[in-house]
């Protein structure tokens, strides 16, 4: 499997943001699992969305959001709709996603 990239940002967040937006970086080529942790509001969601855009985008044969990305192409793309933030606090927006 290949899975790599440099410099992958979220382009919606990129369109809305004033400032300039900080890239990540990763190679998972031939790995069957990766894990992403970090502290809260440390930017894994943002990640995770910045992979999936970037996915949908590579299927759709468009540019990405990265200085470098390279990825298969899946026979299908599965997503959800997201709900807002829990604001009791009770659980973040990852832990949230994972129960989904």
């Amino acid at each position: 499997m290949r899975f790599a990239f440099e410099g992958i940002y979220d382009v919606c967040l990129a369109l809305r943001s004033e400032a300039r937006v900080i890239g990540n970086d990763a190679n998972a080529d031939d790995k069957s699992l990766v894990m992403i942790t970090g502290a809260n509001s440390g930017g894994k969601s943002t990640l995770l969305r910045s992979i999936g855009l970037a996915q949908l985008m590579t299927q759709c044969g468009m540019f990405v959001g990265a200085e470098a990305f390279r990825a298969n192409v899946g026979k299908g793309l599965f997503t959800h709709f997201i709900r807002e933030e829990d604001d009791s606090m009770t659980s973040g927006k990852l832990d949230e996603e994972l129960a989904e």
